[in-house]
């Protein structure tokens, strides 16, 4: 059924709940010739591939390249972005291959760094493809952890390529760079592909990591050039800086020259449900209802709520909403069984690994009542599979026996799956960048397609709903912080490891590092020699396993008492509130009880089935110094950025029963008090401030202040790279150091991620998103769409949706038009 067909099938489809059709044109491609560097054999070899021209775009980045310029690449999916990166590298490989130049560390070697093991090696096989029909012998390597012994004794010696990423680049390469001298002897190309998708602390390990590299490639006298490959971003020149570090320039291409068929991008909404309905969502409830990611892209608890931290960011809870809608994922599920059984292929994106199989297992409960021969043509893909069952997936997929795929966003990262007809994104990814992506998977190789954002009941996906053009504004700019101490202190530790640090590498690891090196020399993990700074050997640790490249991902494994069998995990962050002694904790359906506790296992017991628990947390925030001039306006409002201390602690728990959630007992708990250093933004009122927005009473100004929190952490995401869950925040009607009414808003990481500074800098484009979403939400009290959260420490209880409007409007009149520098 052709592409029109299937457009026609969805209108009928969701009358009521299609909100919004765009077609974004077909784009004209432009071309250049061939560069003068390239050999005729090599052109011959692409030309078998199908490649008989560079569009402009790809050669731009090969002449950089091939003159020895640092480039960033940013254009659309299927822009041929890593040919550009490869021709220069291929070229030079074709040139030298019959040379007698090919001693221990004179050949040229390229290191390629992908975020995912997949896209690494389909990366490898389009290289062997090209290396074949060029007969250039090129030795790939695609390498990581899971390699054996010998694969990585043979990449060290032998390859030409090495395909990995961060991580073994990291632990493996960097860690063992003596025994990796003969390919960092030759290091004359370094590809980062996906470089969009290293933000917060993931990107900022990732630039030290990249700078790390830099400094040893110099040792080797490699002198290697950088190729950063990306989705469109708000600041490709910087991002591009702040990864590489030093003083590299990069030259920026992001003139896309390809062609493109045209797209037609559909807003969605799912229906609300029919509680009367036996077929309905909370009459069935067949699948995972303790799924924090699921939970955090629908904002949708089932019945385990789970209440903690004043919104401190990882811990979910209950909410309510009088008109509740169906999830994005089991809208996301009809649409592709809707899209299959008219004939279409379609991929579909969820955040959520539960969430890719519910979205498979409702497509084919609805083929199966419609055609169910399309029920074997449906599948998930999601990590936990074993290597070869995705490696099938993806080659059924390509080969159209499969129809439709649910997929986590690892086959949003440049995995070549040309013929798809739509995509279907469930529940807004987090950034514009990833949103494109993610549609450009469909209509490849110059063909129309279709992409459908299925909106979830949450303020940043209910306002793209009702403002759908704000889907199509400017990328999001990427945010992580390089100086965070708790991220660059480990980094320090191992560049010292690895090679003495000198006076020379503060230019390279940033202003701020020249402190934390005399930290670490006067705490005795550094020690100074004549060739400088060295780490401490006797130390009984090693630097390289005290960094967190993704953060602190700390588990509790949940193991059945009697049987031992573990049930399931969850983040550490979370687990005083879901894990508690005596907590009910639902997974698959069935109800649990912790029946001992420890920092790293909680045990369960068959748990009650008609009672839930919800964790009460007294939360409390210090102002240890302030980073940036504050922000104050005459009118009593000042507006702050810095370093805090936020203290957590679980102190009791509530009974409740089902259904309705109602309360039983509370019983209180003897848990640890946890505590974190991060950054955050916040700002106070004065007492004038407060009578004009006639704030007086108790319950209306900390109502107030409540929602204006709830409603700016549910918006600071379409700012900056992050989500909601990377955010906590508290609020208070006198707060010890202010002494006045005061919210914060701090970033869930320890030392920062740079979300929250970036609101502070964007401070107008904040408030305005903020205001508009409360404004024009239609609720009279107060709904999951603009100020309720899941993740309220207060059960979304003391929350004034008139007072927080009115505060709101008074900062946006304030703050206008305002930036922060810093």
């Amino acid at each position: 059924m052709g592409l029109e067909n299937l457009l026609a099938g969805l209108r009928v489809f969701g009358t009521d709940q299609l909100l919004y059709e765009k077609v974004l044109p077909a784009r004209h491609a432009s071309f250049a010739p061939w560069p003068d560097w390239v050999g005729e054999e090599l052109q011959a070899g692409l030309s078998a591939a199908g490649i008989d021209r560079l569009w402009e775009h790809q050669a731009n980045c090969a002449n950089a390249l091939h003159s020895g310029q640092d480039v960033m690449v940013t254009t659309g999916t299927g822009s041929g972005k890593s040919l550009a990166a490869w021709l220069a590298f291929l070229a030079r490989h074709a040139h030298t291959k019959d040379a007698d130049t090919y001693l221990e560390g004179a050949r040229p070697t390229a290191l390629y760094l992908a975020p995912t093991k997949a896209l690494a090696r389909d990366q490898a096989a389009a290289l062997h493809r090209w290396s074949g029909l060029a007969d250039l012998d090129l030795q790939v390597a695609p390498v990581d952890g899971d390699s054996p012994g010998e694969v990585k004794k043979w990449a060290r010696a032998s390859a030409d390529i090495v395909l990995t990423n961060p991580d073994f680049l990291h632990f493996a390469i960097m860690r063992g760079h003596e025994l990796w001298r003969p390919f960092l002897r030759g290091l004359s190309l370094v590809v980062i592909d996906e470089a969009h998708y290293y933000r917060g602390v993931l990107g900022a390990n990732v630039a030290l990591i990249l700078r790390r590299l830099h400094r040893l490639a110099r040792h080797y006298h490699a002198q290697p050039v950088f190729a950063l490959l990306s989705a469109t971003t708000a600041n490709p020149a910087a991002h591009g800086a702040n990864l590489l570090g030093g003083d590299r320039t990069l030259k920026v291409i992001d003139h896309d020259s390809s062609g493109s068929g045209a797209h037609t991008v559909l807003v969605w909404r799912p229906p609300v449900i029919d509680a009367s309905d036996p077929a309905s969502w909370d009459n069935q409830n067949p699948w995972e209802e303790n799924d924090p990611i699921l939970r955090q892209q629908e904002d949708f608890t089932l019945e385990n709520p789970e209440l903690s931290g004043n919104d401190a960011p990882g811990n979910p809870a209950d909410k309510h909403d009088e008109g509740p809608r169906y999830p994005a994922i089991w809208e996301g599920g009809r649409l592709l069984a809707q899209l299959v059984n008219d004939g279409g292929r379609v991929l579909v994106f969820t955040p959520s690994r539960q969430g890719v199989e519910t979205i498979a297992q409702v497509a084919r409960d609805q083929l199966s009542t419609r055609n169910p021969a399309l029920m074997s043509r449906v599948a998930a893909y999601r990590g936990g599979y074993l290597p070869e069952e995705r490696r099938q997936l993806e080659k059924d997929l390509r080969k159209g026996i499969l129809q439709g795929l649910s997929a986590t966003s690892a086959l949003e990262l440049g995995i070549d799956i040309s013929g798809l007809d739509a995509t279907i994104t469930c529940s807004w990814p987090g950034t514009r960048a990833s949103f494109f992506q993610q549609i450009g998977r469909s209509g490849r190789a110059g063909q129309d397609g279709i992409g459908i954002l299925v909106v979830s009941d949450n303020p940043l996906d209910d306002f793209l709903a009702n403002h759908p053009e704000e889907i199509f504004r400017s990328v999001e700019a990427i945010v992580f912080d390089t100086e965070n101490p708790f991220v660059s202190a480990p980094q320090l530790l191992c560049a010292a490891a690895e090679l003495p640090l000198k006076s020379e590498d503060i230019s390279l690891f940033g202003e701020g590092s020249a402190q934390i090196m005399s930290d670490l020399l006067q705490q005795g993990l550094l020690v100074e020699r004549p060739a400088g700074l060295c780490f401490d050997i006797t130390k009984p640790f090693s630097p390289w396993e005290a960094v967190k490249i993704r953060g602190d991902l700390g588990q509790v494994q949940i193991i059945e008492a009697e049987s031992a069998q573990v049930v399931g995990t969850v983040d550490s962050s979370r687990a005083d509130s879901v894990l508690h002694p005596d907590a009910i904790y639902v997974h698959q359906g069935r109800v649990w009880q912790v029946s001992a506790r420890d920092e790293d296992t909680a045990q369960v017991v068959p748990g009650p089935k008609k009672l839930r628990t919800r964790a009460n947390t007294d939360t409390s925030i210090s102002i240890l110094s302030e980073e940036a001039t504050p922000i104050t306006h005459p009118q009593g409002v000042s507006w702050h950025y810095g370093r805090i201390e936020v203290q957590n602690t679980v102190t009791s728990f509530d009974l409740l029963r089902l259904p309705g959630h109602v309360y039983q007992a509370t019983f209180q708990l003897d848990c640890p008090t946890r505590t974190l250093q991060t950054t955050g933004t916040w700002f106070t009122l004065e007492e004038k401030v407060v009578k004009q927005l006639q704030l007086n009473e108790e319950q209306l100004l900390g109502g107030g202040l409540h929602a204006a929190e709830h409603a700016l952490i549910g918006m600071l995401p379409l700012v900056a790279t992050c989500d909601r869950w990377d955010l906590g925040g508290l609020s208070l009607t006198q707060h010890l150091q202010t002494d006045l009414p005061t919210v914060f808003i701090y970033d869930g990481t320890a030392g920062g991620a740079g979300f929250s500074r970036h609101g502070f800098r964007q401070l107008a484009t904040w408030l305005d998103l903020t205001f508009r979403q409360v404004n024009e939400c239609p609720c009279k009290d107060g709904c999951p769409r603009c100020i309720h959260s899941p993740k309220c420490g207060n059960g979304n209880e003391m929350l004034s949706k008139s007072a927080g409007r009115d505060l709101l409007e008074f900062l946006l009149s304030l703050f206008k038009g305002e930036t922060a520098a810093f």
